[in-house]
């Protein structure tokens, strides 16, 4: 019996600090209402582009793709490692941001498709990675022949 209440007396606080975890629910409040940071450094956004498949129309003389685009940035305002956070990353939908996102659009391009939507994922450090799929996206393409 004192061997168990003596397990129990190790274990207890381990189990009681498991517990107390900010739920994602209070973290996207919290995220939702918290002051952004002004900030006098520039803003690096890294991006990059997953073709899953080229396209090429030689009569169209048009190179296409499809695949997913990327970025990544860091809000310093979303920074919750502090809360002691359950997840250390939540994701977002597209229709509940709160906060500044890049738009995007591609130069010299003749049409592309998208779904619109984004998948956005923060993490504790205030980091942000976004997702979208394009469907088409074309260039009309110049060939000199000499």
């Amino acid at each position: 019996m004192l061997y168990w209440f003596s397990v129990l007396i190790v274990l207890l606080p381990v189990l009681a600090s498991a517990n107390d975890c900010i739920s994602e629910k209070k973290l996207l409040h919290y995220l939702q209402t918290v002051e952004p940071k002004e900030t006098s450094k520039s803003l690096t956004i890294g991006a990059t582009y997953y073709v899953r498949n080229w396209i090429y129309s030689k009569r169209e003389n048009h190179l296409g793709a499809d695949g997913y685009f990327v970025m990544n940035w860091v809000n310093d305002s979303l920074a919750f490692y502090h809360l002691n956070p359950c997840n250390p990353r939540i994701e977002i939908s597209s229709d509940n941001t709160f906060f500044w996102k890049p738009d995007v659009f591609f130069i010299h391009s003749e049409e592309y498709e998208d779904d619109k939507t984004y998948r956005f994922f923060i993490n504790e450090n205030g980091s942000i990675t976004a997702s979208k799929r394009f469907a088409r996206f074309e260039v009309k393409t110049v060939i000199n022949i000499i």
